[in-house]
């Protein structure tokens, strides 16, 4: 190792001194990620990168395994994975590489006596073992070893066999970073993120796990770094199976892949007949307050070659404006259109916005005697905000005020004297629902200031708005969407138990789910003095309006 890594933590200015362990010096796309991110990252230093020496047979394979290798062929075929986590990548150049005295076993990565004594002369604070199993040490050590658990088994065992929540029909994939070490621990608790379960595919499954377990470690070394706690308390409740889930047995193999291959021939069906179609449904107002649930409720129609989705009100000058994302099936891309709300249901429709990419979740609010409007619009990789110049089909950009963001949903709250804006963001790979991030500010066009505990939530349950958050009784109520077994499977309504510019708590306080209103689906929920809207997902038969 170089005498630069003899330099005290102090002199990287704080960062967190780190020792990556490897099973190969062409390590799977995913970690590659980390890799790049580590350099990358003022929260880090990556000191060295150990390869292990000597592997023990079985203890590591080249690409995750599907049971059955005709399922696995055509799972691949069918459901590509872009990108491909497990594709082969180089090490960056510039890293130093050392590749003595660490061993694999079948069950462990052994970490012999002469590299952490060479580590710990290097003030070396993680050591985190990627696609190896998990870290032992042959004595005692200062040092954080950190290492990665899916579902309650090593990452790298979980990656090569079957996927056992597939296999056994759950909804969530539970990824865990844990720490062992003798030293007081820097993770303050375990991390982990939720995410969802693609019941059709093995190989998207493991892959947006993949790279969603690459986020978790660089969010954990940010935390550690600028010694904030973790947002653990804000995900959702787990049960036992979903964090212990044993190696499905060859006969348990066997059924699910009969069962997915009928599936999918089953569904290719369904689909040359019917497909399915997002509608608008309102009612009036429940002053209970019962989170959307019960009956009442009368369906908005689309025009034919159209879908309605993600609906806002806003009362303006005595009326009731509705706003949508109009889905229009020719352009295979949305716009944003409204039109007054009354009793018997929506009147002409007005044009809003109409970009070359697609547009939605209108979420259109009052502020100052002013109407703005934030409308998703991911593919532009900016959090765009506009203020209304002639209500309601007349709007003005007045600028980005998040730029470089895979975006989706922002949704700005008024709370405490500040404003707060609560947005999904991903990168490549990950699933679009995993993580809620949140930012504060005192003027809507900035600057916005990340909350120290981002991302808020970990976890798909709850990782995403549904909704304009309200208060109830005094305390602020954000409705999430839930995607564990699908895209809008229910929403939840999170209420907000601690919010201040340094830490965050939410609680699990009601919930929707689209059985309740008749539907395959639904993600967002709406109100004003009035009316009540949600959107619903239904199948339609493909030759109807």
């Amino acid at each position: 190792m170089t005498d630069s890594g003899t330099e005290s933590t102090a002199s990287d200015g704080g960062a967190v001194r780190v020792v990556l362990v490897l099973g190969s010096d062409h390590p799977d796309a995913w970690i590659r990620r980390v890799i790049e991110d580590c350099l990358s990252s003022p929260a880090c230093r990556l000191i060295a990168i150990l390869i292990a020496g000597t592997i023990a047979r079985g203890a590591l394979s080249a690409r995750p395994r599907v049971s059955g290798n005709f399922y696995r062929r055509l799972d691949d075929r069918l459901f590509p994975a872009k990108p491909d986590a497990f594709a082969r990548a180089d090490l960056p150049s510039g890293v130093h590489i050392d590749q003595s005295d660490v061993f694999l076993t079948d069950d462990h990565t052994v970490l012999g006596r002469q590299v952490l004594s060479r580590l710990e002369e290097q003030q070396v604070d993680v050591v985190l073992a990627l696609g190896v199993p998990n870290l032992e040490a042959t004595c005692p050590t200062t040092m954080s070893m950190w290492s990665l658990d899916i579902g309650g088994r090593a990452h790298s065992s979980w990656v090569t066999g079957p996927v056992p929540e597939l296999v056994a029909g759950k909804h969530l994939v539970v990824i865990t970073l844990r720490e062992s070490s003798t030293r007081p621990r820097l993770l303050g608790a375990i991390r982990r993120t939720v995410t969802a379960v693609i019941p059709w595919s093995a190989s998207l499954t493991r892959n947006k796990a993949m790279w969603s377990s690459a986020n978790l470690i660089m969010n954990a070394l940010r935390q550690v770094q600028d010694r904030t706690a973790c947002s653990e308390s804000c995900n959702l409740p787990l049960t036992v199976s979903d964090v212990g889930l044993s190696t499905p047995s060859r006969r348990a193999n066997r059924a699910f892949t009969l069962r997915q291959v009928t599936r999918l021939a089953a569904h290719a069906m369904v689909r040359t007949v019917a497909r399915d179609q997002w509608g608008i449904a309102y009612r009036a107002r429940n002053t209970r307050m019962n989170f959307g649930q019960g009956g009442g409720y009368r369906l908005l129609k689309a025009p034919p070659g159209h879908s309605y989705a993600d609906p806002f009100l806003i009362e303006h000058s005595g009326q009731h404006w509705l706003f949508v994302e109009d889905y229009v099936y020719a352009n295979n891309r949305a716009r944003l259109v409204c039109f007054e709300l009354s009793d018997n249901g929506g009147q002409e429709i007005v044009p809003v916005l109409d970009e070359p990419y697609h547009l939605s979740y209108p979420f259109v609010f009052r502020r100052q005697g002013e109407v703005f409007m934030i409308p998703e619009s991911g593919q532009t990789g900016t959090i765009e905000l506009y203020r209304s110049t002639s209500f309601p089909d007349r709007w003005e950009p007045l600028g980005p005020i998040l730029s470089r963001v895979w975006a989706s949903d922002a949704t700005v709250a008024e709370y405490a004297g500040l404003l707060w804006l609560f947005v999904t963001l991903a990168r490549s790979g990950m699933h679009p629902s995993d993580e809620l991030h949140l930012y504060f500010a005192t003027d809507l066009m900035g600057p916005w200031q990340a909350h120290p505990m981002n991302p808020i939530v970990n976890d798909v349950r709850a990782g995403r708005a549904a909704g304009r958050p309200y208060l109830m009784d005094g305390t602020l109520i954000r409705p999430a969407q839930d995607s564990a077994s699908r895209y809008g499977h229910a929403i939840n309504f999170q209420a907000v138990t601690l919010l201040t510019v340094d830490d965050y708590k939410e609680a699990t306080v009601g919930r929707l789910q689209a059985d309740q209103v008749g539907a395959t689906a639904t993600h967002t929920y709406n109100f004003d003095a009035r009316y009540e809207v949600i959107d619903l997902l239904k199948s339609r038969v493909r030759w109807h309006s």
